[in-house]
């Protein structure tokens, strides 16, 4: 029973989160790399849902100009049509040239952002292109500096071995799953932070968009 229970305790406080570190590393990195990649924010259905939403305002421009016209054809509004005219150019120049700002201030957070990206050292796995960015073993680099693993290292066991109890009745059942339920803690945190990251990372992507296209 109480092998059948380590080997449980060994599936869902080690293998099990290994498992999900490794996947959600690596979205991590993969998204991060790509919201820093202008590329993203230069594709092409962008531009075209921008356009769609830039013809309609204009359309509004025309018809709002129209009214200031007849107000001040008719001398109505005692002088408004001529503030109406003046105000709808402005906005509308703005609107027309609100992509190119835009995108200029995104490449600008962009660029800011990459230059603590590419600081960061990690030859663990090789470099991927992701538009203009090279995806980087961000996660592995984070994980590397205090390395959960030690926990199942040969190093660890030679450490832990120099203990007299430990030489003369071997590692117990206890210790085992004590250092399991260590590792499983540290790595169900490890999971979690990596998700959280990746899901901000996505949703500053779309908000980005989102922005691109209604700007």
């Amino acid at each position: 029973p109480n092998c059948l229970f380590v080997k449980i305790s060994y599936f869902v406080l080690v293998v099990a989160p290994s498992f999900l570190m490794v996947f959600v590393a690596k979205f991590f990195n993969f998204v991060t790399a790509l919201t820093l990649s202008s590329d993203i924010y230069r594709a092409p259905f962008i531009a075209k849902i921008w356009t769609v939403v830039r013809d309609f305002s204009n359309i509004m421009f025309i018809l709002m100009l129209l009214y200031a016209a007849i107000q001040i054809i008719l001398n109505l509004g005692h002088g408004g049509g001529k503030q109406i005219v003046a105000s709808v150019i402005m906005v509308a120049l703005l609107v027309n040239f609100s992509l190119f700002f835009t995108r200029i201030v995104i490449d600008a957070s962009n660029i800011t952002a990459l230059i603590f990206y590419n600081k960061i050292d990690t030859s663990a796995t090789p470099n991927i292109a992701v538009g203009a960015v090279g995806e980087k073993d961000m996660a592995g680099a984070l994980v590397s500096r205090f390395n959960p693993n030690y926990l199942f290292g040969g190093t660890f066991f030679e450490d832990i071995q120099t203990d007299p109890d430990i030489q003369r009745n071997g590692i117990s059942t206890f210790l085992k799953l004590g250092i399991m339920l260590i590792y499983g803690i540290i790595a169900y945190a490890l999971v979690y932070a990596f998700l959280m990251g990746a899901l901000s990372m996505f949703g500053r992507m779309l908000n980005l968009m989102m922005l691109l296209i209604i700007s």
